[in-house]
């Protein structure tokens, strides 16, 4: 390494003379080639910010789209005629008139529904178990009497999530064998077992529950196990009679 003869030795950078062609020195600017390097990094460092802030407010800008043109759709599908009132405050607004299909193409109307919640939050009094479809809220729709009663049912929702998997098990399997089986010893030993006060059967248990199974109530009823509280073209309810605790 040596300084430049000339007025060369006066420059601040320093210049590396090349040992293989000491005949002809050939010198670099180092500290030119840095500069460089560094405004070369700061470029695409720029480049690149303005890349992901494109890219950034694409996605951004594209999600704002989903709201605008897909809730009209949404709101069509569940309902497809008479609308809730805009700005209530009643939760339960929309089953006056909203609808949905669950599952393929089985068409349930909510007014039914609503209509025996209203009994139910007009004339039960305590906490007595209701059961009712074991179903998850998202697509199903389940779970509608706890939910709108606060009522205790067989078994709630996401219970997975906070419980032992084979205390959910159990409970599952005891829920949908009350349902299921037409055996009437079995469903009143089910019935003392869970302290099932009332039955709820409307359009969902009709929809997952076998046939057999649901028709054994009309069978308690006649044998005065059960007592019908209320009924109307899609729900009918059930209280149990006679039973010790």
């Amino acid at each position: 390494l040596r300084l430049a003869p000339g007025p060369l030795a006066l420059s601040p950078v320093p210049l590396v003379l090349w040992p293989k062609d000491r005949g002809r020195p050939k010198y670099r600017a180092q500290g030119q080639r840095a500069q460089d390097m560094a405004r070369l990094r700061r470029w695409q460092s720029a480049a690149q910010r303005r890349v992901w802030i494109a890219g950034l407010a694409f996605l951004f800008f594209s999600s704002l789209l989903y709201p605008i043109l897909y809730t009209p759709a949404r709101v069509d599908d569940r309902f497809p005629g008479a609308r809730p009132p805009v700005g209530t405050l009643d939760g339960m607004a929309f089953m006056t008139v909203g609808s949905y299909t669950w599952p393929d193409n089985n068409r349930i109307e909510l007014r039914y529904d609503y209509e025996a919640l209203q009994w139910l939050l007009a004339n039960i009094k305590g906490t007595p178990v209701v059961a009712e479809a074991a179903l998850p809220y998202y697509r199903e729709g389940g779970l509608r009497v706890a939910t709108y009663t606060g009522l205790p049912t067989l078994l709630g929702a996401h219970q997975n999530e906070q419980r032992y998997a084979s205390q959910v098990g159990e409970r599952d399997g005891q829920a949908r064998d009350f349902f299921n089986t037409p055996d009437i010893a079995r469903a009143l030993q089910l019935i003392r077992e869970l302290r099932i006060s009332y039955i709820y059967v409307g359009q969902l248990e009709r929809a997952v529950y076998d046939p057999a199974g649901l028709a054994k109530f009309d069978e308690m009823e006649q044998r005065g196990e059960l007592e019908v509280v209320y009924e109307n073209e899609m729900v009918k309810i059930c209280r149990v009679r006679g039973l010790r605790r």
